[in-house]
C-alpha cells in the first residue's frame, strides 16, 4: 500500500502552500493528506476552510459550486445548503472544521487546543508527518519593517512576534516530524535584533530543537511579480496527473489594478502615482527627497515620457511658515515701536526687546523637549 503522510500546516495564511502538497498525485494515489491546518486572521482562516472542505471531494469540485459562484450565491448559504442536502458533503464539512482551526498560536488557549490535537497525530502518522507553515512573523519582511519605523518607540526587542518562530519549535518537539518546510519571506535574511542578523538565531534554535538528521527547507518565491509567474500557478489536478495551470486557460497579462478609472494630463494618457507621507516622518524633507529623486529618474526616461506634480500639500505648509516668519517680524517691530514709544528711551527698552526672542527660542527648546512638530495649531501659538 503506498505511504501516506500527514500534513501539519502552520502559520497557514489562506492554505497557500498546503495546497501545493494536497495538489500532488501519483498514478491514482495522493501521498499528502492535510490533516491540521492553523490561522488566526478570521478572512484566511475563511478561505482556508473552505479548500478544506473542497478538497475532499473525489473526482472535482461539486458542480453545484460553480453554480453559487455564477449565481451570486454567498459560498455560507450554498455550504449550508449542500449540507443538508447530502450527508457526505455534511461529513466533508464536518470534517473540514475539525481539521482547520483559527487559533493565535502562542496563546493559552491554542496551545491548549493543540496539546488535544497532536499527541493523536503522533501517534497515527508516527514517522510518517510533516511540518510545514508560513513566515511566523511579517516584523521580519520588508514591508513590516518599513512599517514599524513609522510607529513612534517602537522597540523590535519588545515585539513578541519576533519570538512566534519557538511556536514550530514546541510542535517539532511534540510531534517529531520526517521534515519541516518553513516558507521565507522576503526580507528576513536581512532582519535584525540586538545588532544580529535573526536568521542564523532561527536556524540554531530550529536545530536545538533535539531532533536528529532535521532538514530545512526554505520556499524563497514571495509575492509573484512577472506574467510567466502567474501563468504557471495550477488551477486543476487530474487523477492521472495532469496539471492545468491558469495560461492553460487564458491569457495572462500584466495590467492595471483598477479599470474603472482613466487617468488623462493635458488630454494626453497618463498614471497616476500618489505618495504617502509615513507617520513621523518630515512632510517638507519628505517632498524635497520625492522632487530630487523624481528630477533625476527624468534623465532615463524614455522620449516622450514626462512628470508633473498636480497636488502637493506641502505648498500650504511652506506659504504657512513664510507668513508665521513674516508675521513674527511684523509683531517684533510692532513690540519695538510701542516699547520705545511709550518708554522714550533704548536703554530701558532693552530688557522687552530682549524678552521676544528669549520667549520664542525657550518656547521652541520646549517644543522640541516634548517631541511637539510644527504644525498650523503650533505656528499659530508662537505668533
Amino acid at each position: 500500500m503506498p505511504t501516506q503522510f500527514g500534513v501539519i500546516d502552520l502559520f497557514a495564511g489562506p492554505g497557500g502552500l498546503a495546497e501545493g502538497f494536497a495538489s500532488c498525485v501519483q498514478g491514482d494515489h495522493r501521498p499528502f493528506e492535510i490533516v491540521l491546518s492553523v490561522e488566526k486572521e478570521e478572512s484566511a482562516h475563511r478561505t482556508l476552510l473552505l479548500r478544506t472542505f473542497l478538497r475532499q471531494f473525489k473526482g472535482g469540485f461539486p458542480d453545484s459550486y460553480y453554480d453559487a459562484i455564477n449565481a451570486g450565491e454567498p459560498l455560507e448559504d450554498w455550504i449550508a445548503r449542500i449540507c443538508r442536502a447530502d450527508p457526505e458533503a455534511n461529513a466533508h464539512w464536518t470534517k473540514a472544521k475539525a481539521h482547520a482551526l483559527q487559533l493565535t498560536l502562542g496563546t493559552p488557549e491554542a496551545q491548549e487546543e493543540l496539546d488535544k490535537i497532536l499527541p493523536q497525530l503522533a501517534r497515527e502518522y508516527a514517522g510518517r508527518l510533516i511540518v510545514i507553515g508560513g513566515p511566523p512573523c511579517q516584523a521580519y519582511s520588508l514591508v513590516g519593517r518599513s512599517r514599524n519605523r513609522g510607529k513612534r518607540d517602537y522597540v523590535p526587542e519588545h515585539d513578541h512576534r519576533h519570538y512566534l518562530y519557538e511556536q514550530y519549535i514546541s510542535i517539532l518537539k511534540q510531534v517529531r516530524p520526517v521534515a519541516f518546510v518553513m516558507e521565507n519571506v522576503r526580507g528576513i535574511l536581512s532582519s535584525t535584533l540586538d545588532g544580529k542578523r535573526i536568521f542564523p538565531t532561527i536556524l540554531r534554535d530550529l536545530e536545538g530543537a533535539g531532533l536528529p538528521d532535521f532538514q530545512y527547507t526554505l520556499v524563497t518565491r514571495g509575492r509573484l511579480e512577472t506574467a510567466e509567474q502567474f501563468a504557471a500557478v495550477v488551477v486543476k489536478t487530474g487523477h492521472g496527473g495532469e496539471v492545468t495551470h491558469v495560461g492553460d486557460v487564458a491569457r495572462v497579462e500584466l495590467g492595471a489594478r483598477d479599470y474603472s478609472t482613466k487617468t488623462y494630463m493635458d488630454g494626453y494618457n497618463a498614471v497616476s502615482l500618489r505618495i504617502f507621507q509615513l507617520p513621523g516622518s518630515n512632510a517638507l524633507r519628505t517632498a524635497d527627497e520625492v522632487h530630487r529623486t523624481l528630477a533625476e529618474m527624468r534623465k532615463t526616461f524614455p522620449p516622450g515620457v514626462d512628470y508633473r506634480t498636480n497636488y502637493d500639500p506641502t505648498q500650504f505648509i511652506r506659504a504657512s511658515v513664510y507668513a508665521v516668519l513674516w508675521t513674527l517680524v511684523e509683531a517684533i517691530l510692532l513690540v519695538v515701536v510701542v516699547v520705545v514709544l511709550f518708554l522714550q528711551t533704548w536703554r530701558a527698552s532693552i530688557i522687552p526687546l530682549l524678552a521676544v526672542p528669549v520667549s520664542l527660542i525657550g518656547t521652541l527648546a520646549v517644543m522640541q523637549v516634548f517631541g511637539f512638530s510644527l504644525n498650523n495649531l503650533s505656528l499659530f501659538g508662537l505668533v
